[in-house]
């Protein structure tokens, strides 16, 4: 049952996925054609900003969703309606409270925009309309997470891409023929409430006993329990808003809004590109869980060689992505939005698909982290990272603007997190020397530069405004010298026959059920 709940997740979760991506790559072309380039960067800047006041969470729709999975497991309704009532009063609280610090960050907008194109009342109406979709998130998102928790997340799915369908034709209109962004920032809070309504009404019709015992409390221990895991993800969560939620912000302050616009422009693909990837690992933890089980009853040590075999698949996926993203990106913007003007430097393109790779190259290690519960020993480095990021972001932003921000992110990511989870993992879990790691990933780090140097001239080659077929003979090309080029490297490697005989056995399976 659990591996049917989770094919139709997996399944309607993709479909989402590509319908969101789809939709998102449309509107941001209708924005940019039909109001202009400074509304994306105000897009990208307060959407910072909300990260930012979101922090208030901290963590704690984690720490009780993880505690949800045994009662659920065992049908303990009471139990369950104990947590969510916690659950729905926590969010509540943090709605209320990210309203009145985003109301206090109202005269700081004057110092991060400032060179504002739209007056000092239009961009606060701005500000008020993000604070108020992001405020009206909290009241009901609560029954999404449990509906996720119970492995019925393809509801949510469902309904969402049915609205976010039906809205989006509602903004385009709003944009191309009124040209009111007020109307689309309005159409998103609906958007929002509606999606939010709709599964309110679906954990209530499926979950009755939720209303029945909507009065009982959560016991004083459990509820000292959940602050206590929340102060450990706190860490973590401060430290991922610093590396990924403050670069719209330096960029706004030291270059302008419009160039927030650009630059945002690139962090959706690489963000979308990165969402799929990251749904291989996402599904692999729960196994990786049962071989360090099975591997501390055996006194064993196979977690270390499933490692190696993931990682490598982790080095394929993102390699093989960022090649083909260093030959497509620049011809790609061009065609989508219509102009060269739209293009950054190739320096800052090489930057983003970088950043890219070395998050992408983290996927493996952190999987079996989690997996092995390794969460104290690296609790700081989270923190050191954002200290790193901002201060370089900062010092080279004001010098050489959007690279030197994304300068930052890299150099934080190398200094702490690429190697500290790592570290542990093979100090605490594998008992192996941490060396190996190091050269393993300088290796597969040269292999890639190549494989993106290559696709970079045969990008070269083509007409950035040869329109679709010359981009499609584009795509198609890179794309295939990037796979030769990967399979000649390693057509007879260790890792390479080890992934194929985890492979295998899916493609025959897959074979049945199509016979």
């Amino acid at each position: 049952m659990r591996t049917k709940y989770a094919t139709i997740n997996a399944i309607f979760g993709i479909a989402f996925q590509v319908t969101n991506a789809l939709i998102n790559f449309v509107i941001r072309r209708v924005l940019v054609s039909s109001v202009g380039l400074d509304y994306l960067g105000v897009n990208g800047l307060f959407s910072n900003i909300l990260q930012l006041l979101s922090l208030v969470e901290s963590g704690f729709g984690v720490a009780i969703i993880y505690l949800l999975y045994k009662p659920i497991a065992s049908n303990d309704e009471m139990q369950i309606a104990k947590y969510m009532n916690y659950y729905r009063k926590i969010y509540h609280i943090v709605a209320v409270v990210i309203f009145i610090l985003g109301i206090a960050m109202i005269p700081f907008l004057k110092v991060i925009v400032k060179d504002n194109p739209f007056g000092d009342r239009d961009i606060i109406v701005f500000y008020l309309l993000f604070l108020a979709n992001t405020v009206s998130s909290y009241f009901l998102a609560y029954k999404a997470s449990f509906l996720n928790a119970c492995q019925r997340q393809y509801y949510v799915s469902v309904i969402s891409i049915i609205a976010n369908v039906i809205f989006a034709g509602l903004k385009i209109f709003s944009l191309i023929v009124l040209k009111n962004y007020i109307l689309y920032l309005a159409i998103i809070i609906i958007n929002t409430v509606a999606i939010n309504l709709i599964v309110s009404e679906v954990v209530n019709h499926k979950f009755a006993y939720l209303r029945k015992y909507k009065k009982l409390e959560l016991d004083k221990d459990i509820q000292n329990k959940i602050k206590n895991d929340v102060k450990a993800v706190m860490y973590h969560k401060v430290g991922g808003y610093v590396l990924n939620g403050t670069d719209n912000i330096v960029i706004t302050y030291f270059v302008g809004l419009a160039s927030v616009g650009l630059y945002s422009n690139y962090y959706l693909i690489m963000s979308t590109v990165g969402l799929f990837l990251s749904q291989v690992f996402t599904a692999i933890v729960p196994g990786f869980g049962e071989i360090i089980a099975e591997d501390s009853v055996r006194k064993t040590n196979h977690i270390y060689d499933v490692f190696k075999t993931v990682y490598f698949l982790d080095f394929l996926l993102y390699g093989l992505c960022s090649c083909i993203m260093v030959g497509l990106m620049q011809p790609f913007m061009v065609l989508w939005l219509g102009n060269t003007e739209y293009k950054l430097d190739d320096l800052i393109m090489f930057l983003v698909v970088f950043n890219f790779y070395l998050g992408g190259m983290r996927q493996a290690p952190v999987s079996v982290k989690s997996a092995a519960g390794i969460f104290k020993q690296d609790r700081f480095s989270p923190v050191l990272e954002a200290i790193i990021n901002i201060i370089v972001s900062v010092v080279l932003a004001s010098k050489i603007g959007i690279a030197g921000v994304i300068i930052g992110t890299i150099t934080s990511c190398i200094c702490m997190p690429f190697w500290t989870g790592p570290y542990f993992v093979y100090r605490d879990l594998f008992h192996r020397n941490f060396g190996k790691y190091l050269l393993v990933s300088l290796q597969y780090m040269g292999v890639t530069a190549v494989g993106c140097f290559l696709c970079y001239k045969i990008s070269g080659l083509f007409n950035y405004s040869g329109g679709v077929v010359r981009f499609i003979l584009l795509s198609v090309t890179c794309v295939i010298v990037a796979i030769i080029y990967f399979l000649v490297v390693f057509l007879c490697s260790r890792e390479r026959n080890k992934l194929m005989e985890h492979v295998r056995p899916i493609f025959k399976k897959l074979k049945n059920i199509k016979n």
